[in-house]
């Protein structure tokens, strides 16, 4: 039984880790062209650009 649960944690693991890897070289890469464009966007969108993510969201949900 604790080889299951051990495996289960190690698939767990080797999904997430790559998916928040990404997600933080997205921010940065975003973060990065905003300061260089001097535009609104990560660069002025809430505590360090983090409400960028939650307005691109809901942009793209009510979008056609």
């Amino acid at each position: 039984m604790a080889e299951v649960v051990r495996d289960i944690v190690h698939v767990l693991v080797m999904l997430l880790v790559p998916l928040i890897i990404a997600g933080g070289l997205v921010w940065a890469e975003r973060r990065l062209l905003a300061v260089l464009q001097d535009r609104q966007g990560p660069n002025r969108v809430g505590p360090v650009g983090l409400l960028q993510v939650l307005a691109d969201t809901v942009k793209y949900s009510f979008d056609e």
